[in-house]
């Protein structure tokens, strides 16, 4: 395959993934829809990836020498079966953070954010949907948490009080959260007038 080929095919497969990401445009009541930051799950991917070799570093380098002093302090165990309880262990802690790691994606994709001129929708939840509607007009107080990471990579948390219908909701790990509260705060001025 020569060079020109590849780079167009390159160029065409750059283009179709720009198409996807720019989605419909939004109807004209609705300021903004949105999902959790993406970026924060790329961050838990890394973090369970760099668990994984831990685990398996400490499987291949440390486990062997405690494999031996178990043996050797209980006499009658075999290397063998020692070996596979341990191996059995660091199956399910495997398990465990493959699941944690996909779980936190799965639940990225089935979160949305949605501000219309009138309210706030929040939709979530995988077997058990949940859809909460904060009607503008209650809201009382709207604040923003911002970690430091979160201030880097330009996503946080926006809390939104409503006083006694919902009580504190919260928009987790939002992209530009400050823009957000700034729309949602213009939004507030105009029911205020």
């Amino acid at each position: 395959m020569s060079r020109k080929a590849l780079s167009s095919i390159l160029t065409d497969f750059i283009s179709s993934i720009k198409e996807r990401l720019k989605g419909k445009p939004l109807p004209k009541d609705v300021i903004f829809i949105e999902k959790p930051s993406f970026l924060v799950v790329v961050g838990v991917y890394i973090i369970g990836i760099i668990v994984l070799i831990l685990i398996w570093k400490i499987k291949e380098n440390i486990f062997p020498n405690i494999i031996m002093q178990i043996v050797n302090f209980f006499k009658g165990l075999k290397y063998e079966w020692v070996e596979s309880v341990f191996s059995t262990i660091v199956g399910f802690i495997y398990i465990l953070i493959l699941i944690f790691v996909f779980g936190y994606q799965i639940k990225r994709e089935t979160t949305i954010y949605k501000l219309t001129e009138k309210e706030i929708i929040i939709k979530k939840g995988v077997f058990v949907k949940e859809e909460i509607y904060l009607p503008l007009i209650k809201v009382r107080n709207v604040s923003c948490r911002v970690s430091l990471i979160g201030y880097i990579l330009k996503y946080g948390t926006i809390t939104v009080d409503t006083g006694g219908l919902k009580g504190l909701v919260s928009l987790v790990n939002i992209t530009e959260p400050q823009k957000k509260i700034r729309q949602i705060l213009n939004l507030l001025e105009k029911y205020k007038d």
